[in-house]
């Protein structure tokens, strides 16, 4: 006997599942895979009763063996988790820009490289983490040795500032930084290049 089309109404549930599968992918893909084919499998049999999941079931070996077959669901498991953690590392890899995180301490007597590779989350982590009632300065620094500092601690006889270097020349805030968020602000602004640093700024 012939197979029967997939029913028309079916494809109706498609844009349901790549609307659970772009968020469930984010967690955790398997699940995401999984649970799709459950849904539209669900929703064809509220449709068309039995005899569309049947359709359904037979409209070619792939869905087939998405829903039945174990071992395949197992290995396509593996293979999506796989390509979640490459592309996390490649998101990594994307953020990071070449820049060079440094951490000088005890006005400047300690120096520790934080990373070669530096990304916004790891500058953001490491200002949070430092104690800013004593005297830290951050610097972030391109290839070419052009940097940004961010430096000072909260007591009053330090003050925060900044400055930048660029082309062997040094420019130093004008009007220093009052809160912590805005000395991070500056070096998020700077490690993105969004020009906020260098046209909201002051400097001389």
């Amino acid at each position: 006997m012939p197979e029967s089309p997939l029913p028309r109404k079916a494809f109706l549930a498609l844009p349901i599942c790549a609307s659970f599968w772009e968020r469930a992918h984010i967690i955790f893909p398997a699940v995401g895979v999984f649970f799709g084919f459950d849904i539209l499998r669900k929703i064809i049999h509220k449709d068309f009763g039995d005899h569309g999941v049947s359709d359904f079931q037979h409209t070619g070996e792939i869905y087939k063996g998405l829903i039945m077959n174990r071992t395949s669901l197992i290995t396509i498991f593996s293979l999506i988790l796989l390509l979640f953690s490459g592309n996390s590392a490649s998101s990594d890899k994307k953020e990071s820009n070449g820049m060079k995180l440094i951490l000088l301490s005890d006005y400047g007597s300690s120096e520790k490289i934080i990373s070669n590779e530096s990304t916004e989350k790891m500058i953001i982590e490491l200002i949070d983490s430092l104690d800013w009632n004593n005297f830290y300065q951050v610097i972030i620094e391109k290839e070419n040795k052009d940097y940004m500092e961010v430096s000072g601690s909260l007591d009053p006889t330090d003050g925060l500032s900044a400055l930048y270097q660029e082309n062997k020349k040094q420019y130093v805030i004008v009007n220093p930084p009052k809160t912590i968020a805005e000395l991070k602000k500056i070096a998020i602004s700077y490690f993105k290049n969004d020009k906020y640093w260098k046209n909201n700024i002051k400097w001389n």
